[in-house]
């Protein structure tokens, strides 16, 4: 049967065009190619309102590059930006445009130089000032990244996204090194009003093209040890224990080697925190073996940090606001040396710890819903592989002296140490990280939605959930 579902479950999430077909009381569903459906124009889950910024089919819609008619994705073909030749591309239009009506910036990138931190920059000039994003080059293949708006980092004083004047791409600047061997694709790049075809994520990581690059999103991946950073410490491999609790092909390792005090954590872009609701959803893996032959300097180590930095209680402007510790960390989780994992929610005077024992050797699923708010109107849900393991209602889960901007919440996820190696211990500590997202409940998504898509609970159903659509309809 987990045979069974897991190749089920991969039809439904890594097949870009599925049709379903009702025979009397059955329904059938089966992937279409997407090449066959490409010939038919069916344009699968895009809204009918997205705006085409370009369709990349005519070369002279950008001041440089050639179009390849046999790579792309929608269209009639993509357009070659070879780096060693043009350090930079504009785009040819009838300026300024208006971008203002849609969330979310999208585009496909196909890449055959995979660097792990190289990166090119997409940027939107506006009368005063622009709006910038860096893209991850570290895949091979087609990948499709998507931008909400509010992750762009605002440069001056732009008049928005209704008054666009030049978009740019440049191989080099913005901490950039230009690789001149470096040439991708560009494809089908548009303003959309949803992040995917069935449920918006304001970030989410899959991993699955094989890059640290997030799908939706941006990502801040923070390795250090000994002093000095250690980019290796992150790497995109085969999902270690494909199972019916996590199908998918690939996951994010991190792996740190005895270097005494270690941070090796993957980020989300800040959000804007105060009087919102998010929900955040994960995936992840503990070997068997993780914490055996491991010695303690801390007496506990974080797995995952919800931050408030530079807000931080070793501050004597936020000591008395948050619940124990040091650091800009607000909430947080952490794990002792008897392998218990604590979820800790730190706001004066609603402080409260969740217990769990450290789960190793399978995929476990976590959902967290929290309504962050300086009164007494907060709350939060924790679900853990889909069942509601905690629920406070009623409480502050802001410190007083929250200040939105400077404080708002960076959420972390990784191994945050000091260990030493025991005689014919551990060498590393290796964590498996997957399907990391948050939703922004102000887009309509509820806890319900976030699960289902999560396809937590999926060992507690005698039937997997797509057999019980197909049998059952729902």
């Amino acid at each position: 049967m987990d045979t069974l579902c897991m190749l089920l479950n991969h039809l439904v999430m890594f097949r870009k065009y599925i049709c379903s077909l009702w025979l009397g009381t059955l329904i059938f569903l089966f992937a279409l190619d997407p090449v066959w459906a490409a010939s038919m124009d069916f344009d699968a889950g895009q809204d009918v309102s997205d705006v085409i910024i370009s369709s990349f089919d005519n070369a002279n819609d950008w001041s440089a590059g050639t179009i390849d008619t046999g790579t792309f994705i929608e269209g009639t073909g993509s357009l070659v930006w070879d780096h060693g030749l043009y350090s930079s591309i504009g785009m040819n239009a009838d300026y300024p445009l208006d971008l203002s009506s849609g969330e979310y910036i999208s585009g496909w990138v196909y890449n055959e130089l995979a660097i792990v931190d190289e990166r090119f920059t997409l940027l939107f000039y506006s009368s005063g000032g622009d709006y910038y994003v860096k893209i991850r080059t570290d895949f091979v293949g087609w990948k499709r990244f998507v931008f909400p708006k509010d992750v762009f980092v605002v440069n001056n004083t732009p008049a928005g996204w209704h008054d666009i004047t030049s978009v740019r791409f440049y191989a080099r600047g913005w901490s950039n090194t230009l690789n001149p061997d470096r040439v991708v694709r560009l494809d089908d790049f548009r303003l959309t009003r949803s992040s995917l075809d069935d449920i918006s994520p304001r970030f989410l990581a899959s991993f699955e093209a094989g890059s640290q690059a997030p799908d939706v999103g941006t990502e801040f991946a923070q390795s250090t040890g000994g002093g000095v950073s250690h980019p290796e410490f992150f790497s995109v491999v085969d999902n270690p224990a494909p199972s019916q609790a996590n199908p998918s092909d690939k996951a994010l390792l991190i792996s740190v080697s005895v270097d005494g005090y270690t941070r090796a954590e993957y980020h989300a872009n800040r959000m804007d925190t105060r009087e919102k609701t998010y929900i955040y959803a994960w995936k992840e893996f503990f070997p068997s073996d993780f914490n055996v032959g491991v010695g303690y300097v801390w007496n506990s180590y974080g797995i995952g940090q919800w931050k408030t930095w530079p807000c931080e209680v070793c501050n004597d402007d936020y000591a008395d606001d948050i619940c124990g510790g040091c650091g800009g960390i607000f909430n947080d989780r952490l794990v002792s040396k008897d392998e218990i994992h604590r979820f800790r929610f730190r706001a004066e005077p609603d402080c409260n710890t969740y217990y769990m024992p450290l789960e190793k050797g399978a995929w476990h699923s976590f959902v967290l819903e929290i309504y962050w708010t300086k009164s007494s109107n907060g709350y939060y849900r924790l679900y853990n592989n889909g069942v509601l393991a905690e629920e406070q209602e009623g409480v502050k889960t802001l410190f007083d002296s929250f200040i939105p901007g400077t404080c708002d919440i960076m959420w972390g996820m990784g191994l945050y140490m000091n260990w030493k190696m025991i005689l014919g211990g551990a060498t590393s500590l290796d964590y498996y990280l997957d399907d990391m997202a948050y939703f922004d409940t102000d887009d309509g998504i509820t806890i319900d939605e976030v699960l289902e898509w999560q396809g937590s609970g999926y060992k507690n159903n005698p039937i997997c959930p797509v057999l019980n659509f197909i049998l059952n309809g729902s």
